[in-house]
């Protein structure tokens, strides 16, 4: 009796699997050029690049499918291209020497990420992985090179997403750090609610997919400190919270603790 039942679970395991690839080549088939664009003009550095340019990374583009758990790249990695969101969740990692893995940031549909590797031509300086199922594009090392390494304000526009971090980083180490815990969650809050390398300005989207840890881990605070903060927050009408989810309610007021202008 148990031989049937084995090679039933496991000729169910098969077409379960066949189904989701074939799901996936669909999907991918189905994002067309028309698609593509729609999503990545909804990121500010790609809409203010030149007609001419938008049109060649759009041309140069690799689609493929990532399923959850998958990685664009890995921290280390040699650098390959630059990687935008079509569909799905991702996140940017990071690891220590000892270990410590950090959140550094959500990705969404129209996303970018990679802009560092591409620059110096260095390893990935962190990871990239899917959350969910989704589509991803890749822009070749190389065409990116050609594209923007064709004339001075072209390099510009891709140095432009890693000076806003860089200049975040400099605010990190001169400010942050020794902020008090509520200061420190909603900064993060704030950020991660944004595309890592844009300003901090716009609108926020929902935290899904988050979950205690994970801020514990982007703020370098502990879990203690971190459920009390979110208390504090929820307490005063700032945000709400679910299971592996938080949504900011008030942006303005949120913004005003992560400034210090509201204690």
């Amino acid at each position: 009796m148990l031989k049937p039942l084995v090679f039933l679970i496991v000729g169910l395991s098969i077409l379960n699997h066949n189904a989701r690839v074939k799901y996936h080549r669909i999907a991918e088939a189905r994002m067309n050029l028309e698609d593509k664009s729609s999503i990545l003009v909804k990121n500010g550095w790609f809409s203010g690049l030149d007609a001419r340019i938008r049109s060649s990374v759009v041309d140069n583009l690799v689609t493929k499918t990532v399923s959850g758990g998958g990685a664009l790249f890995q921290q280390g990695d040699p650098a390959s291209g630059l990687y935008v969101l079509l569909a799905g969740e991702g996140r940017i990692t990071g690891s220590s020497a000892d270990g410590i893995r950090a959140l550094i940031g959500i990705l969404r549909p129209g996303d970018w990420t990679g802009f560092l590797a591409v620059l110096d031509g260095g390893p990935y300086a962190f990871s990239a992985e899917m959350v969910t199922d989704g589509v991803v594009a890749c822009l070749p090392i190389s065409a990116a090179n050609q594209i923007f390494g064709a004339d001075v304000d072209s390099f510009r526009k891709l140095v432009a997403p890693e000076l806003t971090i860089a200049r975040r980083n400099y605010h990190f180490y001169l400010e942050t750090h020794g902020r008090p815990a509520l200061r420190r969650v909603a900064e993060r809050l704030m950020s991660l609610g944004r595309w890592t390398y844009a300003a901090s300005t716009g609108p926020l989207a929902p935290l899904d997919n988050v979950n205690q840890d994970d801020l514990a881990a982007a703020t370098r605070l502990s879990r203690q400190r971190i459920n009390a903060a979110l208390r504090e927050l929820k307490r005063r009408g700032l945000i709400k919270t679910g299971y592996g989810n938080v949504c900011v309610l008030d942006p303005i007021r949120l913004g005003h603790i992560a400034e210090g202008i509201e204690i």
